[in-house]
């Protein structure tokens, strides 16, 4: 999306069309302290049940493929030849992430706002997500039961003319604002790369209020 104000000369980018390519990738996986305690418990029923927790996790994602960071794990799940299990209830949270129940038990994929409106705790891990947001990863965090599980760093990859296409803008005295519903320090660490300084994050819905306040 690009919508440009004649009067301010302003353009207003959505990230993903104009800043970085539609290819992203997995680039962390971090497995928590309950998950851990569970491979200590029964290693052998943990390591049974690991293939089939990412199997879910694909499963959600192709679920809700037209999402720019499905793709990522999708890839993945298919080169490792994932198979795809069928869930009792699936529900998307425009903004937070996805929930489902599978085998009986609610599984949750999503951001912080997500984990704390279901109350879930995970600051102890904020270092490692937010160093990961500063390095230009979305971090998707995987909750079962109410216990955080771990969480799944997707990066994007520019492409090659962002900065060249921002530069220009410049040059003709436009304002470049870059709009995206991705974490703040995610999207500053890709607007840094390529020369945007003005970065709104916020809720698709909200993105023309936020420039028109």
């Amino acid at each position: 999306m690009k919508v440009t104000d004649p009067v301010c000369k302003m353009v207003i980018d959505d990230k993903d069309a104009v800043a970085t390519s539609t290819y992203k990738g997995i680039t962390y996986y971090f497995c928590s302290k309950a998950c851990k305690e569970d491979f200590d418990k029964n290693p052998e029923s943990f390591i049974s049940r690991m293939p089939k927790m990412e199997e879910m996790i694909a499963a959600i994602a192709e679920k809700g493929s037209e999402h720019p960071l499905a793709e990522a794990i999708i890839k993945r799940a298919n080169m490792m030849g994932l198979s795809r299990p069928d869930y009792e209830t699936f529900e998307a949270i425009p903004g937070h992430g996805v929930m489902v129940v599978y085998e009986g038990k609610e599984i949750l994929i999503g951001n912080r706002r997500l984990m704390k409106d279901r109350g879930i705790p995970y600051e102890n891990k904020e270092a490692i997500i937010s160093d990961l947001e500063e390095k230009g990863n979305t971090v998707m965090i995987v909750a079962r039961e109410k216990k955080l599980m771990g969480f799944i760093a997707v990066a994007d990859t520019l492409k090659e003319n962002a900065g060249d296409v921002i530069k220009g803008l410049k040059t003709e005295k436009i304002e470049v604002i870059m709009l995206t519903g991705d974490n703040e320090r995610t999207a500053k660490a890709i607007g840094n790369r390529i020369g945007i300084e003005k970065i709104i994050s916020v809720l698709p819905v909200l993105a023309w209020v936020s420039t028109h306040r």
